[in-house]
Formats: C-alpha cells, structure tokens, sequence
C-alpha cells in the first residue's frame, strides 16, 4: 500500500514538473513589462535601454541552458518511471537535479529583476508598478476568465471541475 502511494506521489510530482516547465517556457523569453509601450511610457534614457537589453540578452542565454537542463531531466525521470522497478535512489536523484534546476531558474528570474530594478529610477520604477499587471505582459486575466480547467482541449469558459457548471448537481 505504501508503494501504491509513493508511485501516486511521484507521479503527481512529474505532473507538477510538468506544468511549471510548460508556464516557465510561454513567454518566449520575451522581458515582462518591457515591450514596445512600456519602454515608451517609462521614458527610458538610450544608456538604460541599451543596459536592459544587455540583462535581457544574457537572462535569455542563461534560461536556455536551465530550460535544457529542466527538460532533460524530465525525459530522465519519464526513462526510470517507465521502468517496471525504477531505482528509488535514482529516481531521488533525477528529482533532486529537475528541483535544483527549477531552483536556478526562479534564482535566475530574481536576479534579473534586481538587476532591472537598477538600471530604473525610483520614477520610472513607480510607474512600472502603477501599470495594470495585464500591461506588464502577465497572463493572470487569462486565468480568471477561463474557469478551471478551461483553455484547449478543457470543458470551456467558466466550467468547474470535470466540466458541470457549479450549480450542477454531483453525482
């Protein structure tokens, strides 16, 4: 039984790993907050312009190796768990690198912020925060409207779980 659960577990770990790696990749590398009528409306100076797409290009560099590295680690640990007894000491491993990995990117994301946040005056910093998060490039509006499950191949707009309306009776 407690094999049972551990698989389940693990199982919903890859999952988990899965689902950040598809969010962490759907920007395309493009800066947050920093498209066309942002750059504009912060009236950036041609020397901070040219700074943060001098951060922008080496974060770009950077989240590709950690992407790679990400996905080939799920590739390895999909190889063990497809095994009929994978290792535990392997598969522990395989985790360990895949989480250290997610941890590089979420440290790389940071630090390039921090230095975005230098490069900014206190003025221009206000006025990226007083930006709808919708403007700044975030997909959170998306998320609100789509329902649980909602968005390709789901129940549709506003659907809740296993695609009944809220109201619909559980069986």
């Amino acid at each position: 039984m407690k094999r049972k659960y551990m698989w389940m577990g693990i199982a919903s770990l890859i999952l988990a790993l899965g689902a950040t790696a598809a969010y962490a990749k759907g920007h395309n590398g493009k800066m947050r907050g920093f498209q066309g009528y942002q750059l504009e409306a912060l009236e950036l100076t041609q020397d901070q312009k040219d700074r943060l797409k001098f951060i922008r290009t080496e974060n770009q560099k950077r989240m590709i190796q950690l992407r790679a590295d990400a996905q080939i680690g799920r590739v390895e640990l999909r190889e063990l768990m497809s095994q009929k007894s994978p290792s535990e000491i392997k598969v522990d491993k395989v985790l360990e690198k895949v989480n250290e990995t997610r941890a590089r990117i979420t440290e790389n994301r940071v630090k390039m912020k921090l230095s975005i946040n230098k490069v900014l005056t206190d003025e221009q910093l206000q006025k990226l925060q007083e930006m709808p998060k919708r403007r700044r490039g975030g997909r959170s509006h998306f998320r609100e409207r789509r329902g649980l499950h909602g968005g390709p191949g789901g129940p549709g707009w506003g659907m809740g779980i296993r695609g009944r309306s809220p109201e619909a009776p559980v069986h």
